[in-house]
């Protein structure tokens, strides 16, 4: 009787366990049964909207089942990761976004409609676009330390995205690192800052690589440095700002999240549904021109590490440089 009662006890303890393990191993055998929005927090036709559309493009085939994207702009990015944060914890509803909608922007108002650390579970990279310093020819500056020696000498008027982009924090940075006399002129876009470069109206600007490579190509601009912690193929000549200046990065990261809660199952599939799209050529070759480097992390935890790691850096930032939204 007593060996009986250990045999009962023993098959319930292993169907208890089958029981825990079942829903997340069927939910990723079952995951997609329909449609994935993506929802893009930026405006149609620019660099972070388009590579949402392509990317969702190689997810679908991969995941054999359609990927949607929508664009979602305003806010600063934090419309569309408001809506997904109050999706249904499904999978079936994702943020595409630059990392500023997650990591910036919400530090620059007082009432967010998402909290970052708490409301969105990020899935994964899709990689990394560097901003670029670009200055006028007439500037005669070819180097990022000739640009440091003449700002500590006189002012220089950098133009920017406006007020709490990466381009403009970048610009506070340089000016922390350097104790340069840069000023900066915001405008409501990175296009504006370009034009006004070309017209001589100012001496430079912090930009997306996507706005500046045809000028840079066509010489009209001199590129002095990119954000990024390595070179980047489009722009292989120009270094990057940390050469000169060590441990400096400011690079515009682009990802896709979910609604926290989503089934931890669903997340490793879709992460590992990036990881594999990464490895494609065809792929690459079209996020390239857009500036965008694909390059994911190992897996859904680092990218999470380094979404915290950002949001408390920029965080700290804006407030010890008592930076206000714009």
């Amino acid at each position: 009787m007593a060996n009986l009662q250990l045999l009962t006890r023993r098959k319930a303890l292993a169907f208890g366990a089958a029981a825990c393990l079942a829903p997340r191993g069927a939910w990723s055998q079952t995951f997609p049964t329909k449609p994935i929005r993506v929802l893009a927090s930026a405006a149609p036709g620019g660099g972070t909207e388009t590579s949402s559309r392509l990317v969702s493009d190689y997810l679908a085939g991969y995941l054999k089942s359609p990927v949607i994207s929508e664009a979602k702009p305003g806010a600063g990015g934090m419309l569309g990761a408001g809506l997904v944060a109050k999706a249904d914890p499904d999978g079936y509803t994702l943020l595409y976004c630059a990392a500023s909608a997650v990591t910036v922007a919400p530090h620059l108002t007082a009432d967010p409609p998402f909290n970052t650390l708490t409301d969105l579970a990020p899935i994964n990279a899709i990689g990394q676009s560097p901003l670029a310093l670009a200055l006028s020819p007439k500037m005669g500056i070819r180097s990022l330390q000739d640009f440091v020696k003449a700002a500590a000498t006189r002012d220089i008027m950098l133009g920017h995205a406006g007020i709490g982009t990466l381009a403009h924090l970048t610009i506070e940075l340089l000016n922390n690192a350097t104790g340069g006399r840069i000023r900066q002129v915001p405008y409501k876009g990175g296009a504006p800052a370009v034009v006004d470069v070309l017209g001589g109206h100012i001496d430079g600007t912090v930009s997306d690589m996507a706005s500046l490579f045809p000028q840079l190509q066509a010489k009209e601009l001199v590129g002095i440095a990119i954000t990024s912690d390595r070179r980047f193929a489009l722009v292989p000549d120009i270094p990057t700002i940390g050469e000169v200046l060590p441990g400096f990065t400011a690079p515009v990261w682009h990802g896709i999240y979910a609604p926290a809660k989503t089934p931890p199952a669903v997340i490793q599939q879709l992460s590992d549904a990036i990881q594999t799209i990464a490895s494609n050529n065809e792929l690459k070759a079209k996020l390239t021109p857009l500036g965008i480097e694909f390059r994911p992390f190992p897996q859904p935890g680092d990218f999470r590490a380094f979404v915290a790691s950002e949001f408390n850096r920029w965080g700290k930032f804006i407030k010890e440089n008592n930076i206000k939204e714009g």
